[in-house]
């Protein structure tokens, strides 16, 4: 297995936590429970209306200036039926009085983005992902068949070691979802 530890420095670490942080404090407090990180959140009102550290670029992109002196861009997410990004988080992880989405639930959504965008980026922060969940001894939830017919797509662009680990995490519930995983009828 490939180390990746050396992508997030312990500066950028802080400043992603510091983001969260900051983020969480826009959301009232009865809603922080249903923040969830996944790329990042907060109210777009409180950002238009000046919220300290927080600015809209031109574009419409949340930035978040960091103490660290480098801006964090926060992705708005709606998770819902008819989202056309995420309908669902199977589970999410208390953080800093908000939530961050499973390691489950962020190789589904690295996985959608490797299927959109087939960058060799996107497909290491997939076996990242995936390896952290092996590590751990975690499974995938059991996948409908939307999700599981973009982890067969995703998968498609691994090794046959990841491809068959993809395969061992993903059937973890269901052998047939191996199966599909490695495209065997």
């Amino acid at each position: 297995m490939f180390n990746f530890y050396c992508a997030i420095t312990t500066v950028m670490r802080k400043a992603l936590l510091e983001t969260f942080e900051a983020a969480a404090r826009l959301v009232s407090v009865e809603l922080r429970p249903q923040l969830i990180l996944v790329g990042g959140a907060a109210s777009i009102e409180a950002v238009q209306v000046g919220a300290l550290h927080f600015t809209l670029d031109l574009d419409g992109a949340i930035a978040f200036h960091c103490s660290a002196g480098f801006i964090v861009h926060i992705d708005l997410i709606e998770i819902g039926a008819g989202s056309n990004v995420i309908e669902k988080i199977h589970a999410a992880e208390p953080l800093l009085g908000a939530s961050v989405a499973s390691k489950p639930d962020l190789l589904y959504f690295r996985a959608v983005t490797v299927v959109d965008r087939w960058d060799d980026g996107d497909v290491l922060d997939f076996l990242w992902l995936l390896y952290r969940i092996a590590e751990d001894c975690e499974e995938l939830p059991a996948l409908g068949d939307q999700e599981l017919g973009i982890m067969v797509k995703a998968g498609a662009r691994l090794g046959i070691m990841d491809h068959l680990l993809l395969a061992a995490i993903v059937g973890g519930k269901d052998e047939t979802a191996s199966f599909r995983i490695l495209q065997i009828e």
